[in-house]
């Protein structure tokens, strides 16, 4: 890996977890590292927790926890956009009945979320806001959908250009009570701030998604207000 950035960064967010990570594959504690960095073990809890360093400083941490088998640079203890939006779009395939607590580290306090389509079509187009959104969204989206079990988002691909990062997918979804439905293409597009998502558009192809949810609704699976009928 290339570091990407230049010496005008004073201070960097630190992947507290890929720091952690690589400290605990050396079988160390925080004191452990901390000796071996030369910094106290009160630096060591702040990178872990995700604080902010100087490069010079994180420069010296990559060094103490490279190995023979590999040389560890800045950018691997850092968050840049796309490793947030890459750990976000990973929680999301493995952790979607429970995302609040995968990816609340993740989303500014001011998140908004926006899901393109009709909602007088789809229940869960629109715009969701705070840090709470997209737990009442993906709520909305299993209540006519459900993800596929052998992989929801498929065929990742990333772009990232300084705060924003688009990844284009395929979504593996179920329209509830039909046997299949087809994968539909998707186009994510983030904006990170400080080392948080502040904004996630769902952009997606709009129109076989209403023509799914339309058959639904012919077969009496979904009401018309998109959603399945209580059972009795």
């Amino acid at each position: 890996m290339t570091a990407r950035r230049g010496a005008e960064d004073r201070f960097l967010s630190c992947n507290g977890s890929a720091i952690r990570a690589r400290r605990l594959a050396q079988g160390w504690t925080q004191d452990d590292l901390a000796g071996r960095s030369g910094y106290s073990r009160r630096l060591i809890q702040k990178a872990e927790s995700g604080g902010s360093l100087a490069p010079a400083t994180l420069r010296v941490l990559a060094q103490a926890l490279s190995t023979d088998a590999e040389q560890v640079i800045i950018d691997d203890l850092t968050l840049t956009p796309l490793s947030v939006v890459q750990e976000f779009v990973a929680a999301m395939n493995s952790h979607y009945h429970d995302i609040g607590p995968a990816v609340e580290h993740l989303l500014a306090d001011d998140f908004v979320l926006w899901s393109a389509g009709d909602p007088s079509v789809m229940p869960f187009a629109g715009e969701f806001n705070g840090r709470d959104a997209i737990v009442e969204y993906v709520r909305v989206f299993l209540s006519v959908l459900s993800p596929s079990k052998e992989g929801f988002l498929r065929k990742v691909r990333y772009l990232a250009s300084g705060n924003e990062v688009v990844c284009w997918l395929e979504a593996h979804a179920q329209v509830k009570g039909m046997d299949t439905t087809p994968p539909v293409w998707v186009c994510h597009r983030y904006v990170v701030e400080g080392g948080k998502i502040a904004r996630y558009e769902n952009h997606f192809d709009t129109q076989t998604g209403s023509e799914h949810l339309a058959e639904a609704r012919a077969r009496g699976l979904l009401d018309a207000d998109g959603q399945c009928p209580a059972e009795e």
